[in-house]
């Protein structure tokens, strides 16, 4: 028969990883959207935008009840063009035509309350992707002047 693993032994695990294991699914993706949203001709910038909201999520901690609150805190920006960026928000063009992609990285610092106690404070770290961004960029078109 296995010994079964004293009390003692789970309060003893960082938070961290009990938080690993409750509430990694539970965390709502960050959304992004890009401005125009269709396509952008070379070297005009784009408008790129992440939402992440504050959320506070019920669960157990140290075999306890808590409340677990995911507050955004930076916002990493990856575009398949090779640039990159940070913020909420932010401008960004491209030098070619063709089809870029590009998503944002938030990070999270993770608070936790269990029962009616004080909150305590970037307990853990947590890095969440947004969805994917297609960004078709286009030449701009040919205009024709007309002298007469």
């Amino acid at each position: 028969d296995e010994i079964p693993e004293p009390a003692s032994a789970q309060a003893s695990r960082s938070v961290k990883a009990q938080l690993e294991e409750q509430f990694t699914a539970i965390s709502k993706n960050p959304f992004a959207w890009w401005e125009p949203g269709s396509e952008v001709e070379i070297e005009e910038p784009a408008m790129f935008h992440v939402l992440a909201n504050t959320t506070i999520e019920s669960g157990q901690l140290f075999d306890q009840s808590a409340q677990i609150r995911f507050r955004p805190v930076g916002y990493f920006w990856d575009f398949s063009d090779g640039g990159s960026g940070h913020g909420q928000s932010l401008e960004h063009s491209f030098a070619q035509t063709g089809l870029y992609r590009s998503s944002a990285v938030v990070e999270y610092e993770v608070d936790y309350k269990i029962g009616s106690g004080s909150w305590i404070q970037n307990a853990a770290s947590w890095s969440l992707s947004s969805n994917q961004l297609s960004i078709v960029v286009i030449d701009p078109p040919r205009r024709t002047l007309l002298v007469g």
